[in-house]
């Protein structure tokens, strides 16, 4: 008699012995990860937290790598918009807090009921310096200067709403994990670029997918941010596997030829992404 498929049935199964997230590992992970509930109280983790657990344990080494590049030291604002459930502020706080900085994270979401889990997970870890708040992230005042704005699966013109307000709080690192793209799906003409796509579907949202990302990674750039475009997990654990992450950094000259070239891309369309057209 074959034997089930626990992976498929949603049932728990044993994690990896050594929890690995970059700069926390062993016990302190498992409570971490126990806390934030990807992790049982026995140490199983269920299929679909398997699949959270992968992606946080890929995206959080490569965001502090990233973020290592500039001196860590004293205070580090880390600014979480559109949390969610804030696995990504929590684990980047507890790596950036392995180095001996004073990290604050403030996270934001509209989500009242998911704030309220958040600040709850904040207390049982006894931790400090975190603050969750209810509110729309393309507006709610943040610290200005901060060292990082990150944002994980905001959908659609949530990633912009995270980008445009990174770049006007002057933040140093600016980490996104975009989710579905929308938008720029509705707005693709029937140009000779996009002329091959428009009537089939799957591959219109694929090319409005790729064509979305590469206008961010433009429009940072012509923000002066020195930005990367990788995957971060392999895609059977995540079809939404791109991180933008931008540094600021980027020359003048080097500023001035991607905005050009951000606007020869936006020919494509029959307008600019909102979100990104309003800050030019």
């Amino acid at each position: 008699m074959a034997k089930p498929n626990r992976a498929r049935s949603g049932a728990s199964e044993s994690p990896d012995l050594d929890v690995d997230l970059g700069p926390v590992k062993g016990p302190e992970a498992s409570r971490l990860l126990r806390v934030l509930g990807i992790m049982n109280p026995d140490g199983t983790v269920s299929a679909d937290n398997r699949r959270k657990l992968k992606q946080v344990a890929h995206l959080v080494p490569l965001l502090v790598r990233h973020m290592e590049s500039t001196k860590i030291g004293g205070r580090v604002d880390v600014v979480d918009l559109n949390c969610g459930n804030a696995y990504l502020g929590f684990m980047v706080r507890a790596a950036l807090a392995s180095t001996g900085a004073d990290v604050r994270v403030l996270g934001v979401d509209r989500n009242p009921e998911r704030i309220d889990t958040c600040r709850r997970r904040a207390r049982s870890l006894g931790l400090t310096g975190m603050d969750f708040e209810t509110g729309d992230a393309s507006t709610y005042p943040i610290p200005q200067d901060p060292f990082a704005v990150v944002s994980l699966h905001g959908c659609d013109t949530a990633t912009d709403d995270a980008l445009r307000r990174g770049v006007e709080s002057g933040a140093t690192h600016i980490l996104a994990v975009p989710c579905c793209h929308r938008e720029v799906r509705g707005l693709l003409s029937e140009s000779v670029a996009a002329n091959a796509f428009i009537d089939d579907g799957i591959l219109a949202s694929d090319y409005a997918a790729c064509l979305t990302d590469a206008l961010r990674a433009l429009w940072l750039r012509a923000k002066g941010y020195r930005t990367e475009i990788v995957e971060f997990v392999s895609w059977e654990h995540t079809p939404k596997n791109r991180l933008l992450r931008a540094r600021i950094g980027l020359s003048r000259a080097e500023s001035t030829s991607a905005h050009a070239r951000f606007l020869a891309a936006s020919e494509s369309l029959r307008t600019a992404p909102s979100v990104l057209r309003s800050a030019l």
